[in-house]
């Protein structure tokens, strides 16, 4: 019978796989779980402290194991996952969150990340309930708001820069550290826009939170480009001024057959603001897919 040491001599992936497992770490033996940070459809984000002699405050998003019905079945690492590791593995920014390791224990996939103390949605809330300027009218301070903001804009242009497209930039998602280093943060919808692999839109029917989404997107595009992200930016921007959203409507939700809805009162939001785009202002809108519902909106 032939033992196992004469196997690893003759196997090097074996070898390969018994010293990366004799080396392995779990996630509790690295780091210490301090706190619930949020969840979403992706799973959960923790809050937690390296356990080594420096106890520095990372982030740990927890991945969901995918599901047939009730019961949990491992069906690999979704494409999702796959895509925002390896986006976040290729890029280093001080305005965009870092990915410290990757760690896959008991079938679940654990994204490591720097740790940020607040979002720019937590920073309009507190200017909303705590801070008034002399007129009486809650307002973040103009130096405050040009820091965000060039940070923001600097952030951006590296991820496009590195053909990213972001597609879900939102005051949750970016968030800001004590120091003020302002951080965009979840990479989880976000596409590479040179040579992808796939269409931008196979795969991710919806893209971008209902406020910050694009006039292109709401009329139904299935090309679009880095616009989506500065359109959000926008709105960010114009969240932050007035510590409301610029464009707040109501989602039509996917129907049963998860078809997407035609988007019609996050459009007449923007249309009573901006007008009802015409051809010579938007050249090929008349070929967009939602066209006509838009021709038909009581404005």
């Amino acid at each position: 019978m032939v033992d196992e040491w004469s196997l690893l001599q003759h196997d090097p992936m074996r070898a390969y796989r018994a010293k990366r497992d004799l080396n392995h770490q779990s996630v509790a033996s690295k780091y210490n779980i301090l706190g619930f940070i949020s969840s979403g459809t992706y799973g959960r984000v923790y809050k937690a402290q390296s356990r080594d002699e420096e106890g520095t405050l990372h982030a740990i998003k927890k991945f969901k194991p995918d599901k047939e019905g009730d019961v949990v079945t491992y069906t690999g690492i979704s494409q999702s996952a796959i895509r925002e590791i390896a986006l976040n593995r290729e890029i280093s920014h001080e305005n965009v969150v870092a990915l410290k390791e990757v760690i896959l224990e008991d079938k679940s996939i654990y994204m490591v990340f720097e740790y940020a103390e607040h979002d720019f949605l937590q920073v309009i809330h507190h200017y909303t309930q705590s801070m008034y300027s002399q007129t009486g009218r809650p307002q973040i301070p103009t130096a405050v708001l040009k820091s965000l903001i060039y940070q923001l804009f600097n952030g951006l242009l590296y991820l496009h820069n590195a053909h990213i497209l972001h597609r879900d930039l939102k005051p949750a998602n970016i968030l800001i550290t004590s120091g003020g280093v302002v951080k965009i943060g979840d990479l989880g919808l976000a596409r590479l826009t040179y040579q992808p692999l796939q269409p931008l839109f196979a795969g991710d029917k919806v893209v971008v939170t209902i406020w910050y989404r694009a006039p292109e997107l709401l009329m139904g595009a299935k090309h679009y480009n880095k616009a989506v992200d500065c359109w959000a930016v926008g709105c960010v921007m114009a969240e932050l001024a007035n510590l409301r959203p610029i464009f707040k409507g109501e989602e039509a939700k996917l129907d049963s057959k998860k078809n997407v809805p035609f988007q019609k009162d996050q459009l007449l939001k923007i249309l009573e603001v901006l007008g009802t785009p015409e051809e010579k202002d938007w050249p090929g809108i008349r070929d967009m897919p939602e066209y006509q519902s838009m021709k038909r909106l009581d404005l």
